[in-house]
């Protein structure tokens, strides 16, 4: 006989764990996997002095008064109005700018062109070119009447528009004021409450405090907005206007903004 052979178990291969260095954090990850200073590393490039979007500091010499479009801008220019004050400086925030001081409130200062800044005031309005702020010159002044001691009880001119090469300027007494040049024109009458605001388009849109809109042609004018929509709150001024193609977007003292068609009716 063959002697059987003898199984013998044998015992299993040890086990060896391997040690895996980790990363304690995700940021220490980051570090370890960043190039090194001075491999393959580049400064940051220098940020630009000023750019178009950035903010800029103006340092306004007065604070602005609380006006509808109390800011009008024009060819790197800004103005606002600061009680019987309008301040002209550049947009890109440095020193030079000029206070021009009237004699009475003012209610509104609006670039109605490139140099053209059109100041309407408590009795009066001032047309000034203004090239640059050391430049401004006084083109003309037109008074509604006698001054009075009260800013009160003057007339006034506020809102104003350039409507093919005529400066519209709105009154208290509901005029519309029209000049060419440093003549005065005939006035647009249709509105029955004061002026708050003017647009240029190919067409004159004023708006009053009664929040009656008008588009003018020529002489003559329709109502697109008549006001009625807010007579159960004592009225809604409209406080300012703009005219996009054959669209007029208004905006109300009360929040509300609304669109027209030029050719009238609301839209929205």
């Amino acid at each position: 006989r063959c002697p059987r052979p003898r199984i013998v178990a044998s015992e299993p291969p040890p086990v060896v764990r391997q040690r895996i260095p980790r990363a304690r954090s995700l940021s220490a990850a980051r570090r370890r996997a960043a190039p090194q200073r001075g491999r393959d590393w580049a400064a940051p490039r220098p940020m630009e002095s000023w750019s178009r979007d950035a903010p800029v500091d103006l340092q306004p010499t007065h604070l602005p008064s609380l006006l509808f479009n109390n800011l009008a801008s024009s060819k790197g220019l800004l103005a606002y109005a600061h009680d019987s004050q309008v301040t002209i400086l550049e947009a890109r925030g440095t020193n030079n700018k000029r206070t021009l001081q009237l004699r009475t409130k003012v209610l509104s200062s609006v670039f109605v062109d490139g140099e053209t800044l059109v100041v309407g005031a408590a009795g009066y309005v001032e047309i000034w070119q203004v090239p640059s702020p050391a430049k401004a010159r006084l083109v003309k002044r037109h008074a509604l009447g006698d001054f009075a001691d009260d800013d009160a009880t003057q007339p006034f001119c506020r809102g104003s528009a350039l409507v093919q090469g005529v400066i519209c300027v709105g009154c208290s007494s509901g005029e519309i004021l029209r000049f060419e040049g440093d003549r005065q024109t005939q006035s647009l009458r249709g509105h029955r409450a004061p002026l708050t605001c003017l647009a240029n388009s190919s067409k004159l849109v004023s708006g009053c405090d009664r929040g009656e809109i008008r588009s003018w042609e020529g002489d003559e004018s329709f109502v697109i907005e008549d006001g009625t929509r807010a007579a159960d709150i004592g009225g809604d001024p409209c406080s300012s206007i703009a005219v996009y193609d054959d669209q007029i977007v208004a905006g109300f003292a009360s929040g509300r903004v609304r669109c027209y068609s030029a050719k009238g009716g609301g839209v929205g």
